[in-house]
């Protein structure tokens, strides 16, 4: 397990715009970031959010259509990839088509 000790990341740290929280263990990582590429408004993003119960907590995930746009904008080999897959997955028209 890695992560950050209490009080060391304050709710103000996402003010930051290359802000990134990461934890958790080898195998799942999680990553808190106060902005995407290729997503500057976060209204739409959370409007278009996937909720998830997971055992008895609920959680937010960002949707396809968002996570296909951030991808795209990163530029990044794998990211790259994994939009090639998702659109496969999905059957979405490739905009590379």
């Amino acid at each position: 397990m890695y992560g950050f000790a209490p009080g060391t990341f304050l709710a103000e740290d996402f003010n930051q715009k290359e802000s990134v929280l990461m934890f958790g263990s080898w195998d799942a990582e999680i990553n808190l970031m106060g902005y995407l590429d290729g997503l500057p408004d976060f209204a739409p993003v959370f409007a278009n959010r996937h909720r998830a119960k997971i055992l008895t907590q609920e959680y937010n995930f960002i949707g396809l259509s968002a996570l296909l746009e951030n991808k795209k904008a990163t530029g990044r080999p794998k990211d790259q990839l994994d939009v090639e897959n998702l659109e496969r997955i999905h059957q979405l028209p490739s905009q590379n088509s």
